[in-house]
């Protein structure tokens, strides 16, 4: 009996399965990103905030060798090519409703190696248009893409749930400048 329950729950669970939001930001062409992403930034020179582009366009400056994730594009903000203060850098979903739906949970990659006196990465969700964060996650700093999956339950039912990826340079925000490197999201 314990096999058949077994069975029903994982068949009932592969039923209900579905994506509320893909991104692989490969639809686009670089720097843009996709309809509806949107960021923000303290940078004053021009700089917009997060953009799409690959490994290359990563290491423009000398300083940042991502590694290749066998994705053509990804979001990223790059304090290594802008040379600017970048201590609050938050790249924003599209606005997703999670009315009816339960143990949503967020899948992706991001590099995160940290260098140079890099700051802190998190990620976090908004449920009043993007007024207050809530973060529900740490990145740790490594040398290779890392794949995360983060549990949005808290967010059950939900009708305008925003998700933030923020990073800072290690600067304060207050004109002191940290160089460095950034953050890339993908998938």
């Amino acid at each position: 009996m314990k096999k058949v329950l077994l069975v029903i729950v994982v068949l009932f669970t592969n039923f209900c399965f579905g994506q509320v939001l893909s991104e692989d930001f490969e639809s686009v062409t670089a720097p843009a990103l996709p309809n509806g992403w949107t960021s923000s930034t303290q940078a004053t020179n021009g700089y917009t905030g997060y953009y799409t582009g690959n490994e290359t366009e990563a290491n423009l400056a000398g300083y940042w060798p991502v590694t290749a994730n066998g994705s053509a594009s990804f979001a990223m903000t790059n304090d290594d090519v802008q040379n600017e203060i970048l201590c609050d850098e938050l790249l924003i979903s599209p606005t997703i409703d999670f009315t009816g739906l339960s143990n949503v949970q967020l899948s992706f990659i991001a590099y995160h190696d940290g260098l140079y006196g890099s700051g802190d990465a998190t990620v976090e969700v908004s449920i009043d248009g993007g007024t207050n964060w809530a973060v529900i996650g740490t990145l740790s700093p490594a040398a290779s893409w890392e794949s995360y999956v983060l549990s949005l339950s808290s967010f059950d039912n939900e009708s305008a749930v925003l998700i933030g990826f923020r990073w800072n340079d290690g600067g304060d925000c207050a004109g002191v400048d940290n160089r460095g490197t950034g953050l890339d999201i993908d998938d």
